[in-house]
């Protein structure tokens, strides 16, 4: 939460005191950080730059340990930024003179581990404060969350006890994780904060009494959230076999008097699956009439009740059926729009059913990484259309322009 704390004492500045991010990543250089800062300057006279009018202007500067290195371990990125605050500006190459900086200050965040270290003498400028981690506040206010739903959701007596329990197990799964997949240069999404305990907590707001009601299906629920907040993040293979031997280990110490043969039974799927009956060439032109009146009715339920009104979110436990029922909706697509050749095999239904569980959710955003020809667009339209959501594809803008590339450049 250093990030959101930061920004929050930065908005509560008195008038007068403008402000600014920049985040660093792993290709920003002293020129891409110049770049950024200048955009947000004037000049006042020859040789000297300030914040537009007479505001000060404090900067927030995320991520400083992911500023690259360069061959021989210089940074000429953070160099700049601690010429900046020591008052000498930069160098004005195409004027060839110096331009100094008034009127400005820095609010720094970094992590302590994964990426690079910052140099003493650039710290020494900093008065370093440290954003301890989730502690037993945490784990209270978490139990409190899931705790009070399932006692509002019809669960009996001895389901919602395992509230603190499921909060202890999130939190020694989250300390695990973030121990074991840092932050480096070339895996800059591996931060792992609050955000993902509250997706958890979120996600456990999804159990239903009707499927969810005993203590062993409650446990393997919370196994299969927690492996979508944070196995889906994980860029290699082994990184996620590395992940599954740490929830099982997290799942054997926290609930050992359930069945943990049944509890870490494979396959793990969770998903909805709106019923779609009618099959094959011979109705299609039914399926597409009964989807796009499914679809309109999803709408109006949504706008009503919110995104999970349809069908209920319930453990797939039939593969079988489960890709028969994926190949009833693809085939329900290419009625209605351009044809989806799919092949969808075990590892491609699971992703659909992940991009569905998103989706389907009132604010669910999605950042598909992979190569392309992986698969990515198509699995995304499907699971739009089975979601009933309307699919935009915007192209990009000023693509080629040194005005579009500089615009993209200021967006990251």
């Amino acid at each position: 939460g250093k990030s959101a704390l930061a920004r929050a004492a930065l908005a509560a500045l008195p008038e007068g005191a403008a402000t600014a991010r920049v985040s660093f990543h792993a290709c920003t250089d002293a020129p891409a950080f110049r770049a950024k800062l200048e955009a947000r300057l004037e000049a006042r006279s020859s040789g000297h730059l300030g914040p537009r009018g007479s505001a000060r202007l404090v900067c927030l500067v995320d991520d400083l340990h992911l500023c690259p290195a360069g061959r021989h371990g210089e940074r000429p990125a953070l160099s700049l930024l601690r010429a900046l605050i020591d008052g000498y500006g930069w160098w004005d190459h195409r004027r060839r003179s110096q331009q100094r900086v008034h009127g400005m200050a820095f609010c720094g965040a970094l992590s302590p581990v994964g990426g690079k270290r910052i140099c003493s003498k650039l710290q020494r400028r900093f008065a370093m404060l440290s954003v301890p981690p989730v502690d037993g506040s945490g784990l209270a206010i978490f139990s409190a969350l899931v705790g009070g739903y399932l006692g509002r959701g019809g669960f009996e007596a001895h389901v919602v006890a395992m509230a603190p329990m499921i909060g202890a197990a999130t939190i020694a799964l989250h300390a695990e994780v973030g121990a074991a997949f840092v932050t480096s240069t070339t895996t800059p999404h591996y931060v792992w904060g609050l955000r993902e305990i509250c997706a958890v907590a979120r996600s456990m707001c999804d159990a239903v009494a009707e499927l969810h009601g005993t203590r062993q299906r409650l446990a393997r629920f919370w196994l299969h959230e927690v492996s979508r907040v944070y196995s889906d993040r994980l860029a290699t293979e082994s990184d996620a076999a590395h992940f599954a031997d740490i929830a099982r280990r997290v799942t054997r110490a926290h609930f050992e008097e359930l069945d943990q043969t049944e509890l870490l039974r494979a396959p793990l799927l969770y998903g909805r699956l709106p019923p779609l009956p009618v099959r094959g060439e011979l109705a299609r032109s039914a399926a597409c009439s009964m989807v796009s009146t499914e679809l309109r009715r999803t709408a109006t339920r949504r706008r009503a009740k919110g995104a999970d009104s349809l069908a209920a979110y319930v453990e797939l436990r039939d593969t079988c059926r489960t890709r028969d029922r994926l190949e009833a909706w693809l085939d329900a697509f290419n009625a209605r729009h351009t044809q989806l050749r799919l092949v969808l095999f075990d590892e491609a239904a699971a992703h659909i059913l992940r991009l569905c569980r998103i989706v389907q959710r009132g604010g669910g955003n999605l950042l598909l990484v992979s190569t392309g020809g992986s698969g990515r667009t198509s699995l995304a339209r499907l699971a739009a259309f089975m979601a009933g959501l309307h699919l935009a594809e915007p192209g990009l803008s000023g693509c080629g322009s040194e005005e579009g590339e500089g615009a993209d450049r200021e967006d990251q």
